[in-house]
Parts: structure tokens; sequence; C-alpha cells
């Protein structure tokens, strides 16, 4: 198994042959192993190569500072793992896109081949609302026994997969870099719990760096290991519909958190609406249609609430995940400034609001 994987991740690294051509050849000549023994004759008689390409094939061979094998007991050395289609356990929904990747690098667990998943996908700049709503949905998701896919990006992604950590769940954060660059940096803690309970994937080679082109390509398989998508906030041009546009590609279900038809952030997502998708419109619908999935009632252990005083429970009422101002929120409570302060303290120690900006609260 070792000798088989060390050459599908020699023939994953001619980085000069395009993803399609690498799934041929391994196709055509019965495994990379076949192909890297392969002579000249024989490159050229697939008829799948220029003969440029056969004689950089050749050159590679000769030029490589170490065997394969070296190569990849020097990956092992970093705690990085590959995969490929020639392995039993590639993931089976990748297989089933057209486009998928020959070779995946890891580390962690590949996610269970034979659970459901979900990915969280949505604006990176999101409002308290998304955030809440991404948090909530990666929760209830891992509570019902889902995997949760997502890019471990700032705003939604990142959210979605805090959430289903809290739960407990397996999450698989797929990135647009390699596998040992955690990006963007300020989410290392949320790496390394991944890390944890979960899995780091990419189809780029250790130490390739976030470029922006990397991303479209990677969101084909965060879609792709997904049995369902799930947008909560996105603008109308934004990675977050390269998903959701993949996601019809690939026959997976697609799911919408609606939002406020003047919010620059739903603009996306309402559009998505718009297009068929189908909406979420709350938690107890979307575990309505999970249970439905799962042809059993799936229920949840309610979740224990704070205790509040008479002060917070007013100013926690007209409050929203959309931030108001501080001058708004004490005239609609009818709160003095010293009243105010005590609350909104209590509130925020309490985990239930927060800053959004200088002196604009919003729920959490």
């Amino acid at each position: 198994m070792a000798i088989k994987k060390a050459y599908a991740l020699w023939l994953n690294e001619l980085f000069y042959l395009k993803v399609p051509l690498r799934r041929e050849l391994s196709k055509h000549f019965n495994g990379a192993i076949n192909v890297f023994h392969a002579n000249r004759e024989a490159l050229l008689s697939s008829q799948l190569l220029t003969p440029m390409e056969v004689e950089m094939i050749m050159q590679s061979k000769v030029n490589s500072t170490c065997s394969p094998e070296d190569a990849y007991e020097n990956l092992l050395k970093q705690s990085i793992q590959f995969v490929s289609i020639e392995d039993s356990d590639y993931p089976q929904k990748l297989r089933e896109i057209i486009d998928h990747p020959y070779g995946l690098y890891y580390k962690g667990t590949l996610p269970p081949s034979e659970h459901k998943s979900a990915s969280i996908v949505g604006a990176r700049q999101c409002s308290a609302y998304g955030h809440s709503s991404a948090r909530e949905i990666g929760y209830l998701m891992a509570r019902s026994g889902y995997t949760v896919i997502s890019g471990m990006a700032r705003g939604i992604d990142a959210a979605g997969q805090t959430g289903c950590l809290e739960a407990g769940g397996f999450t698989c954060a797929v990135l647009g870099s390699g596998v040992d660059i955690c990006y963007p940096p300020e989410n290392k803690k949320l790496y390394d719990r991944i890390l944890e309970n979960g899995c780091i994937l990419s189809e780029f080679a250790p130490g390739t760096p976030p470029l922006s082109k990397h991303f479209p390509m990677r969101n084909r398989i965060i879609s792709g290991l997904s049995d369902h998508v799930i947008v909560v906030e996105a603008r109308i041009r934004s990675g977050s519909l390269i998903t959701a546009q993949m996601a019809c590609q690939q026959n997976r279900n697609l799911l919408v958190v609606p939002g406020r038809i003047n919010d620059p952030m739903s603009q996306g997502t309402n559009h998505l609406i718009e297009m068929g998708a189908q909406i979420i419109p709350s938690e107890e619908r979307l575990l309505e249609k999970l249970s439905e999935e799962a042809g059993m009632p799936l229920q949840l252990s309610p979740s224990k609430k704070p205790t509040l005083n008479k002060n917070e429970k007013s100013l926690l009422q007209i409050m929203d995940y959309y931030a108001k101002s501080a001058e708004d929120l004490m005239l609609l409570a009818g709160f003095s400034y010293r009243e105010f302060l005590e609350t909104i303290y209590t509130l925020s120690q309490k985990g239930l609001i927060r800053e959004s900006a200088r002196m604009h609260y919003s729920k959490v």
C-alpha cells in the first residue's frame, strides 16, 4: 500500500500535467507505478501526452533528488498523509463528481464515508446574524450526526465549523493552500481544534501559498464532499455563490438562510432563493428535514440558558442580530446611562451579546 501511494504521490506532483491528464494516465497504465516505469515509447504510444510532456516526465525521473518511496516517507514525517483515486479510502462522494482531484493531502482523519455531510459556507465579512446562524446550524448538524465541511475561512465558514466542534462533531476543512499552512492565520486555534477531531484537507502540495486562483478550485471539493450545501450569507459576486453553482452541477442539495432584502450580505443568498434553492426558515424546520431524511426523529437536548434579571430581559428583547447603537438601545429600553452600562456588561459576560463596533451592540 505504501509503495502504491508513493508512486501516486509522484504522479500527483507532476504539476505541469493537468489533473484530468493525471487521472487518464493512471487509468491507462493501470496505476501510477506503471506510469513511472513506462519507457518513452510506451508513454508516446498512449496518445495522452505530447512529445514535450513525455520528455518532461522522463527528465523528472532522472533529475529527482529522491525516490518516490523516500518522498512519501518525507511527507509522512511531516504528519501529512496522501490519498489518490487508486486507493480504497479515497472519499467516495468525491468520486461522484466529474472533475474530482487525482490526489489529496490531509492531516487528521478523512471524513467517514458512511456519514451524511453538509457544508456551511458564506461571507467572510459576515454580520452578527450570519455568524450566529452558521454557528447554530453547525452545532445542529453535528448533533444530528452530520460531518460538517467548510473552508475554515473568516466569518461564516469558521463559525459553522466552530459550532460543529462545540457539539462534539467531526468537521473537515478544505484549504486553498497546502495543509501545512493555516490560512487565515488568525484561525490557528480553530485549525488545531479541527486536527483533534476532524481533517485538514487540500489538493495542493504542502508549502503551496493561498493564492486567489486556488479558492474556486477548492470550492468544488467542499461541495463534492457534501450531501447538502448550506449558504448562510453571501454577496451577489462571491466564492459562496461559486460553491452553490458547483453544488447544483454536482446534484447536491442546496439550502439557504434568508436575509434582509436591503442587506448586501443577503443579496447572494436571496438570489439563490429566487433561483429555486430551498429556504431554511428555522432551526426547527431544518431538524424536521434531517429527521425526514434519516427516517427517524432527531431530538436535541435543550441548551442551558443563563438566568436573566428584569433589566437584562428587557434589553435583550429589543436587541437584534444586527447591531444597534447604545443611544438607540437606551432610548428603547428607557434606561439611564448607568443602568445601560451595567446591563450591557452582564449580558456580555454571559455571552449573549457582543460589541460589533464602538458603542454598537448585537445579539450573539
